[in-house]
């Protein structure tokens, strides 16, 4: 009996070597990178188009969103990730008329370009392994962002000569980010990704304006919340 009692273990750490020795092989992906695209929906003041009621109105419409995104596990179910970002969006035009021509500011025309930022954030990102190689991040970031204000162009109607442009003008934000990441392993070093992400940054631009001889300092503040959904692929190193 203790002779097969032996046998049996001598057995059974055998079959333990071989299962460490198998696991041992399987290589560790703890690093992924992964770009993505999508639409970007502006929310709140951005998205507000009614200039005679609210003085933060944004006037944005739906834009894109374009993302660089790295992610690292340090243990079990928690990591640090990080977002490479950039956003454009159309201004409402027609919201623009509107108000001008019910301030009456009839004889003047005016038409804004688009809206746009870019940055990069990082944070901590909690991991829960849903099953079959797939994955869910939940994200909480910030970071550093650039965004530019919208470029208008006025002019006098019926006078085409008569027009002047608004300077292209960019400013430094603080941004922050929560959002969610689904990844899809389909081999061992790529993935399918998709993610829903809520953006929010409160550019501040000042600059001076001379008028009639004279200089007076200006300061434009804009509350910017954007819903971004994207879909991309990447690789696990």
């Amino acid at each position: 009996m203790k002779q097969a009692f032996t046998i049996f273990l001598i057995a059974l750490s055998g079959m333990v070597w071989a299962q460490d020795v198998s696991t041992g092989s399987k290589k560790v992906r703890n690093f992924y990178l992964a770009a993505s695209i999508g639409p970007a929906f502006p929310v709140g003041k951005f998205a507000s188009a009614d200039l005679s009621t609210d003085d933060e109105a944004g006037l944005a419409k739906t834009g894109y969103n374009l993302n660089l995104h790295a992610g690292y596990t340090l243990t079990k179910g928690f990591g640090l990730s990080s977002n490479i970002f950039m956003s454009r969006f159309k201004v409402d035009n027609d919201a623009v008329s509107r108000f001008l021509n019910g301030s009456g500011g009839s004889g003047v025309s005016a038409t804004a370009d688009h809206w746009q930022y870019w940055g990069i954030m990082a944070g901590p990102m909690g991991i829960i392994d849903v099953g079959d190689n797939v994955y869910l991040d939940i994200r909480a970031l910030m970071g550093f962002a650039r965004a530019n204000l919208p470029v208008i162009n006025f002019t006098l109607e019926g006078i085409p000569d008569l027009s002047a442009n608004t300077p292209d003008r960019w400013t430094d934000a603080f941004s922050w980010q929560i959002g969610t990441n689904l990844r899809y392993n389909f081999t061992d070093r790529a993935c399918f990704f998709t993610n829903v992400d809520y953006n929010f940054m409160r550019p501040k631009w000042k600059y001076d304006v001379t008028e009639n001889g004279s200089t007076r300092n200006v300061s434009i503040e804009q509350k910017m919340g954007v819903l971004d959904i994207s879909l991309g692929v990447g690789v696990n190193l």
